[in-house]
């Protein structure tokens, strides 16, 4: 089974392991193993996990209060969230929380898929002014 780790899920990750490395010294390398843990769990017995939405399921690491959220597929697992679980209960439980995972998701997905088709035919304009000349 295939692993791919979103970059949004990067990014709270290493803003995790950041933030414990600062509060004391190896605690952000032990954070990354109890992720690296979870990860490997995750790979072996996806559906072990609850569903939270949809076909979204979380994981919860072992010493730390975070949650992976992930989808699984028979070939492919997708970690898209890697979230703080006590600082903010309702937050994601709302439909905006969960559409802006999914936007993104989704976008990684074509990003994946497309690649450098991507690069070629796709051009960033930028936005005309809207003041009067």
């Amino acid at each position: 089974m295939r692993l791919v780790v979103r970059g949004a899920a990067e990014t709270d990750i290493a803003e995790a392991a950041r933030w414990y490395e600062l509060r004391s010294s190896g605690l952000g390398s032990e954070f990354l193993r109890a992720v690296d843990v979870a990860l490997a769990e995750i790979i072996r017995m996806p559906e072990r996990y609850p569903v939270v939405r949809g076909t979204a399921r979380r994981a919860l690491l072992r010493r730390f209060p975070y949650a992976i959220y992930f989808v699984a597929t028979p070939d492919l697992v997708s970690v898209f969230a890697c979230l703080h679980a006590r600082r903010h209960p309702r937050h994601c439980t709302t439909p905006q929380f969960w559409l802006g995972l999914q936007a993104d998701y989704d976008l990684d997905v074509a990003a994946d898929e497309l690649g450098e088709r991507l690069e070629r035919e796709v051009q960033v304009r930028a936005k005309a002014s809207r003041g009067g000349s």
